[in-house]
């Protein structure tokens, strides 16, 4: 697909809950798009997602459990936000994760 004259591209008020963030979704690249609040959970539903960059946004809050969902996932960057708290332990169960869930200090991995 060719984009190149693409001018306007609003995507506003995409619907996330009720399934409707796309189930085969393997993808999903939000870097740098000043998005604030916190991860939402809906992102959980994406049991096929390989690829999940949040970077350089302003989200807050820690990690949503549900992330521990997304056993397919291999890279994980959610540098550069204003996440705190602890990573969730589920984040360790995703062995085929290629690189750190995080590399923020604000954020903890407590080992059980």
């Amino acid at each position: 697909m060719d984009l190149a004259s693409l001018r306007v591209l609003f995507l506003d008020n995409i619907p996330v809950g009720n399934g409707m963030l796309y189930s085969n979704l393997e993808r999903l690249d939000l870097a740098t798009n000043n998005l604030t609040g916190s991860i939402p959970s809906q992102l959980g539903n994406c049991l096929r997602l390989r690829d999940l960059n949040l970077s350089h946004n302003k989200f807050t809050g820690g990690l949503p459990l549900e992330i521990g969902n997304l056993h397919s996932l291999q890279n994980l960057d959610l540098s550069q936000n204003l996440l705190v708290g602890e990573i969730p332990p589920q984040i360790g169960d995703m062995l085929r994760l290629d690189n750190e869930p995080c590399s923020l200090s604000s954020l903890v991995y407590t080992i059980y």
